[in-house]
């Protein structure tokens, strides 16, 4: 039952964040926003974020968990701690979460330097 209504909320979340992006950037220059979907290149850290990561992490949040923003998570403290996370994703108290983990065949390893680059830019290490 847990997980049927954790389902629910993902998928209530993700609809109700790909509304708000929409409203909020895309809708704006006849639904281009200021930067066209196609203009990122699709292997870039942008490009891999906004298909995998901003309909729960938009703008370096959390839509399931606020409280575990991406902005300055300690997930991004060096690229194996990101890689480890991303393929294992666990909560605070070592068990799973809301967010699905990313295997190899979804993500390659390659893939996921640039998109932690990309994060890890964007978003900020955190600071010792």
């Amino acid at each position: 039952m847990k997980r049927i209504l954790t389902s629910l909320a993902l998928m209530f979340f993700t609809t109700f964040t790909a509304q708000a992006q929409m409203a909020d950037g895309m809708m704006k220059n006849n639904g281009r926003g200021n930067q066209s979907a196609s203009a990122v290149p699709p292997n870039s850290g942008e490009g891999i974020f906004r298909r995998n990561c901003a309909s729960c992490h938009f703008n370096g949040g959390n839509v399931m968990n606020p409280n575990l923003p991406v902005q300055a998570s300690s997930k991004l403290s060096d690229y194996k701690t990101f890689l480890i996370f991303v393929r294992h994703p666990t909560g605070p108290n070592g068990e799973g979460g809301a967010m699905p983990a990313f295997s190899e065949s979804r993500l390659s390893d390659r893939q996921l330097l640039v998109l932690y680059k990309y994060v890890a830019a964007r978003y900020g290490v955190p600071k010792p």
